[in-house]
């Protein structure tokens, strides 16, 4: 019955290497001395660490296979719908419904370059049936943005995936304010290139907050890279 005390430190050996010990200690009897025994336990944290590393790892490829899939599936829909509606600016609306819902965005935008203002205009938006967000969509075709300006701007000069997590908090996102009352909070932008030229980017946002997700900008960046071909 008296109360123990188990825990674990770390020794340094005199070759420099580390053991980890697991001690269990007795409680102090009257006169104050504690008994204690320790066990080595180094080579099987190793073994918890190993194990744990190869766990992330496996998730990790599963995750990545199941990008692979999704950007596949993606990839031949826009082929289809492309070669179905004959132009990229036919499409625009079909192909953002359908990339919003499948990958579960509440608002997709697809900003052109203006080769006489040399800045982004609204080509194509849509959105979830709401008042709010049909406000920000119409809000948003008064707005142009200049290269590295907003997020469809940082897109564009960072010829890459742009991710802003907490649009209230976002400097460099330029419709804060209508982001806000829209109930908008996290969005993500990716340039369509041609070679060097760039034909649109693409935008998603969503009402909730989302982390930043590898597997999502990879595949944010898939989508880019084949619209490119055909805007």
């Amino acid at each position: 019955g008296a109360d123990s005390l188990e825990f674990e430190n770390r020794y340094r050996c005199r070759d420099g290497s580390y053991r980890r010990l697991a001690w269990a200690s007795s409680a102090p009897d009257p006169d104050g001395t504690t008994y204690a025994v320790a066990r080595d336990v180094t080579e099987r944290r190793k073994a918890d660490e190993l194990e744990r590393g190869r766990m992330v790892l496996e998730a990790e490829l599963r995750q990545r296979e199941r990008a692979s899939e999704d950007l596949r599936r993606l990839n031949d829909f826009m082929d289809a719908m492309l070669a179905e509606r004959g132009s990229f600016q036919d499409a625009c609306p079909r192909l953002l419904a359908t990339l919003c819902r499948n990958l579960d965005w509440d608002l997709g935008e697809i900003w052109i370059p203006d080769s006489r203002t040399q800045k982004l205009r609204l080509e194509a938006v849509w959105h979830a049936p709401d008042d709010r967000l049909a406000e920000f969509a119409g809000r948003s075709r008064e707005v142009t943005f200049a290269k590295g300006a907003g997020l469809p701007g940082l897109a564009w000069e960072r010829s890459r995936a742009a991710w802003m997590k907490d649009l209230s908090a976002a400097a460099g996102f330029a419709r804060a304010t209508l982001a806000e009352k829209a109930g908008l909070r996290t969005a993500v932008a990716t340039p369509a290139v041609d070679r060097d030229r760039l034909a649109a980017v693409v935008c998603f946002l969503a009402r909730e907050a989302r982390e930043l997700d590898e597997g999502t900008l990879r595949l944010m960046s898939g989508v880019g890279l084949h619209l490119g071909q055909f805007a």
